[in-house]
């Protein structure tokens, strides 16, 4: 009887070597010097042994076999799929070539190749065989987001082991993926404008099917300016759509906004997303929402147009990074700011529970006019009868970076001390950094009226941001997510600390 380490590699190449003529010592003597290349770090002289043996034995199953086996070690893929799909077409009744391709396809994402192979198995399979044909299914419907039809396959695989680990990991996943949940977050911000927010937030989430869910949120703002509170909210909905098998997802929002001003409006947004290739994603994003991070923007009704265009690599285990476009247009004083940023992170380094990371971040950003502007009237200014005035600014309504520069050197840490906690510091420091700081100034203009000006200087600096956080996932699918952040720009340094917790039901 097979054994459930059909999943294993060493049952795999148990399998080929059951298939050589042992008759045949120039046989073994090749694969066993094979061996010893690879095991030695002589990766190509192996390969191309292989290689070699193969061309003069390609009627030979393990031939084929051990030759794409040893090109997909060495992540060759593209070249191990294709001496693969020819050793099937020699051998297309071997259930154990055919399904170890099935596999080795799933693992890489080759999820047609993955599909085509294991629906060509003959349906009157041992137990064991079903087992896996079953588990390998239920990792392609997984990741084509049909989720449905996942969990359908893993409990067949766990009628026939119920405690075989990965199927239970794999069917929990599902089911978190499939539940409903809910999420409060609570958190307190500062900052040396002076500016201060307090904001409660509730929302949930509600899945239809694998293609359908949504989403509401409630949310309150409490801001403190000159000693004034001033409160703010918002009711919204969101619409998520998948489809391409989970490789795209559209999402539609719409909210009724009351802002600090106590004026009303109504926010949208807009979202694409689009799986381009493994571990990478395009992005795609539209919103109408209310501008809030100066003073003077808390009393007034300022709206902006967000649009955002991004790329990113995630993977957890190799290099990541991510680029991004981002416009923000307020109407309202016909005016504009562009962001262009990117940043990359090495592959993790891993030293008992730790894991490391250093990366470097460019960001650049630019306005179409500036809005520092005198937070006096001329007349104010000349009221105070000082032959030495000096005219304080302020950012209204909103913060207008000019040939903003910043290079940063980024650092991440994580640790996880036990199984169900997570802890994580990641910093940005700005090494190098400049920006065309503002500055006003009485002057006369061409007609001799006097009037204030504004002018420019030339400032290098040091921004810097840190962001902590502490998870910890409780029994009966609870998580509790404190987090802090540190923000030191040209503009203010401020700080955010806040508390989310997220339940699923």
């Amino acid at each position: 009887m097979i054994k459930k380490c059909i999943w294993l590699s060493g049952f795999i190449f148990l399998s080929i070597l059951t298939s050589i003529d042992i008759s045949s010592a120039q046989n073994l003597d090749t694969l066993n010097l094979a061996k010893d290349l690879r095991n030695t770090g002589k990766v190509k002289e192996s390969l191309a042994l292989l290689k070699k043996y193969f061309e003069n034995n390609k009627k030979e199953l393990y031939a084929g076999w051990i030759y794409a086996d040893a090109l997909y070690k060495n992540k060759k893929y593209k070249e191990s799929s294709e001496i693969y799909a020819e050793t099937i077409n020699r051998y297309p009744k071997n259930t154990d070539l055919r399904l170890d391709f099935a596999i080795k396809s799933t693992e890489i994402g080759n999820l047609k190749a993955a599909t085509y192979h294991l629906n060509k198995l003959n349906h009157n399979l041992s137990k064991d065989y079903k087992f896996a044909v079953k588990k390998t299914l239920a990792k392609v419907y997984f990741w084509q987001g049909d989720y449905e039809r996942s969990l359908s396959n893993i409990n067949a695989a766990l009628n026939i082991y119920k405690n075989d680990e990965e199927s239970l990991n794999l069917k929990s996943d599902i089911k978190k993926i499939q539940s409903n949940w809910m999420k409060i977050d609570a958190s307190y911000m500062d900052n040396n404008q002076p500016l201060t927010r307090m904001s409660p937030d509730i929302e949930m989430g509600f899945y239809h099917n694998s293609r359908l869910s949504t989403d509401i949120g409630i949310n309150t703002s409490f801001y403190s300016k000159d000693y004034k509170l001033h409160t703010g909210g918002e009711i919204d909905g969101k619409v998520i759509y998948r489809f391409l098998n989970a490789k795209a997802s559209l999402e539609l929002g719409i909210g009724l906004i009351r802002l600090p001003s106590n004026e009303y409006n109504i926010g949208t947004s807009f979202s694409l997303k689009k799986k381009l290739f493994k571990n990478s994603e395009f992005q795609a994003n539209y919103k109408y929402a209310p501008y809030l991070a100066t003073k003077a923007s808390i009393d007034k009704k300022v709206m902006q147009n967000i649009f955002e265009m991004s790329f990113e690599r995630k993977n957890t285990d190799s290099w990541m990074g991510k680029l991004s476009f981002t416009l923000n247009n307020f109407p309202s004083v016909a005016n504009s700011q562009y962001t262009l940023s990117s940043w990359v992170v090495s592959p993790s380094l891993k030293l008992s529970k730790f894991r490391f990371r250093l990366g470097y971040g460019f960001n650049y950003s630019d306005s179409k006019k500036n809005s520092f502007n005198s937070t006096l009237s001329l007349n104010e200014l000349l009221a105070l009868k000082d032959t030495a005035i000096i005219i304080n600014g302020a950012y209204d309504p909103f913060f207008s970076p000019k040939n903003q520069k910043i290079h940063s050197v980024i650092g991440m840490i994580s640790y996880n001390p036990f199984f169900n906690t997570n802890i994580g510091v990641s910093i940005n420091y700005g090494a190098i950094a400049s920006s065309d700081i503002p500055y006003l100034f009485l002057d006369n203009n061409k007609n001799g009226v006097l009037q204030i000006n504004r002018s420019y200087f030339h400032n290098k600096y040091n921004p810097l941001e840190i962001n902590g956080f502490i998870s910890y996932e409780l029994p009966n699918e609870v998580s509790v997510k404190a987090y802090y952040m540190y923000q030191k720009t040209s503009y203010y340094t401020s700080y955010v600390t806040g508390l989310t917790t997220k339940f699923l039901f």
